[in-house]
């Protein structure tokens, strides 16, 4: 079992700030592929990210025997663009992402989102990266709060002729918020 935090920090005046943190064991090696950035996904549907991508509503559909709408996205070209990055060492990569998702037709919920690169980085033989999250309501008591979370995640990534597959299953959420209020200190005559 690993701990999962995700940490997303609102900025009234730009884009969430989200951070993860693992810790805990498994009891298996320590893996050499990790998926990161799960708690950021579905913000590419967040205002700042509108003229960073192409949406295209493909109609109504069904996702586990509710009605949703189908939405096509791809990530337009163009490092101010960049929504994922890959750091490998000392170099950075901005893969472009394109992919689906699946919107619940009453609540607006995003129930699953699969994406995909663009093309492959062959600067690092990265062939493949294909991911789906999906999505649950999660009911927190405290504050009367419902959110819907990663309920799991597959991972499938082809890299320098190897195949690597990482699930994950997300349970036991608790919600923590912190109001801060920051005083900026006003000059004055007194010295120190």
């Amino acid at each position: 079992m690993v701990n999962y935090i995700a940490l997303i920090e609102h900025h009234p005046s730009s884009y969430p700030r989200v951070e993860e943190y693992r810790s805990g064991t498994n009891g298996i090696r320590q893996a050499s592929v990790e998926a990161t950035g799960l708690a950021a996904f579905a913000l590419i549907f967040h205002p700042t990210h509108l003229g960073s991508f192409d949406f295209r509503c493909e109609g109504l559909s069904e996702l586990r025997a509710s009605p949703a709408w189908q939405v096509h996205f791809e990530q337009l070209a163009g490092p101010t663009k960049a929504f994922q990055s890959l750091r490998i060492g000392s170099s950075l990569y901005l893969p472009r992402l394109k992919g689906r998702a699946w919107i619940a037709t009453d609540s607006y919920a995003i129930l699953q989102i699969e994406t995909d690169m663009v093309s492959p980085i062959p600067q690092i033989d990265l062939q493949l990266e294909h991911q789906v999250i999906v999505y649950a309501p999660v009911e927190f008591k405290e504050g009367h709060v419902r959110l819907w979370l990663p309920e799991s995640t597959a991972l499938y990534i082809a890299h320098r002729g190897h195949r690597y597959k990482r699930v994950h299953s997300f349970s036991h959420f608790q919600l923590l918020s912190v109001d801060a209020i920051i005083k900026v200190p006003t000059a004055s005559n007194d010295s120190f």
